[in-house]
């Protein structure tokens, strides 16, 4: 999966790898991530297209799945 997206909590079911990305990621994870390559204020095309994000995307859905991430 290459794109993120708002999921309503209450009028959108959720599935075990969803809820596990939230669990293992979530909203203050991402900004620390993203806070330490000061990408926290940029516009959100920016921010959630850039490298930075791919790269957490891949670590947070190999994570998911339980699968060991090497890298770098």
């Amino acid at each position: 999966m290459e794109q993120s997206y708002v999921k309503s909590l209450f009028n959108e079911l959720w599935d075990e790898f969803q809820i596990k990305c939230m669990q293992i990621g979530g909203n203050k994870k991402i900004w620390d991530y993203m806070k330490q390559y000061n990408m926290e204020w940029k516009p959100i095309n920016e921010k959630y297209t850039g490298r930075q994000a791919r790269y957490y995307r891949r670590r947070l859905f190999a994570k998911a799945e339980g699968k060991e991430f090497t890298e770098e």
